[in-house]
C-alpha cells in the first residue's frame, strides 16, 4: 500500500506567498514561523547585513500574517525545546501520512516500517 501512495514532495520556496507560479503547483503549504525580531536576529547572525537592511527586506515581502493565512500547517520555530520541536515535526509527519492515505485510499503506518 505504501508503494502505491503518492509521494510527499517538499519544495523550499522562501517567497511562495508572493509567487503565483509556485502557488499553482502546490496542494498544501507548511510555514516555518518565528517572530520578526527572531527572524532579524537570525539573519544578522548568519550574514553581513545590518538589522535595518534586514528590516527593509522583510518589509518588502509578504507579512507574517499573510504567510500564516496561506498555510495548511504552521511549524513554530521559536522558544521551544528540541523535544517540543520534535513533537511538532512528529505531528506534522502524521498529518502527511493521513494526506497520503486519503489520496491513496489505503491506510499507511507512521512511522513506516523499516525506518
Amino acid at each position: 500500500a505504501l508503494a502505491l501512495a503518492p509521494p510527499v514532495i517538499v519544495f523550499d520556496v522562501p517567497l511562495l506567498v508572493e509567487s503565483t507560479h509556485w502557488q499553482k503547483r502546490v496542494d498544501r503549504i507548511l510555514v516555518v514561523d518565528c517572530s520578526p525580531a527572531t527572524q532579524i536576529q537570525r539573519v544578522v547572525a548568519r550574514s553581513a547585513l545590518e538589522p535595518a537592511a534586514v528590516e527593509r527586506i522583510i518589509a518588502a515581502q509578504a507579512t507574517r500574517e499573510q504567510r500564516r493565512a496561506m498555510a495548511t500547517w504552521v511549524l513554530t520555530n521559536e522558544g521551544l525545546s528540541l523535544s517540543q520541536l520534535h513533537a511538532q515535526i512528529d505531528a506534522l509527519m502524521e498529518d502527511f501520512q493521513k494526506v497520503r492515505q486519503q489520496l491513496a485510499g489505503t491506510p499507511l503506518p507512521y512511522p513506516p516500517s523499516g525506518v
